[in-house]
């Protein structure tokens, strides 16, 4: 990639293998994190909806 940031790099992390439960993915954010990564976009699908200050991926996201 060019012209973007200098100092980037891409870290991929695979997380959900058959199942994606919310402790996997908040897991998966420390580990992240813990890596240095400053960006993290993720796109899950799922039936269960909460309303935003009770979802546990957004309030684990923000702690």
């Amino acid at each position: 990639m060019r012209g973007a940031v200098p100092a980037s790099r891409i870290a991929a992390y695979r997380v959900c293998a058959g199942e994606c439960r919310d402790d996997i993915l908040l897991s998966a954010f420390d580990d992240a994190i813990a890596d240095g990564v400053d960006i993290i976009t993720i796109s899950v699908g799922s039936t269960d909806v909460y309303p935003l200050e009770e979802d546990p991926i957004a309030i684990g996201a923000f702690h």
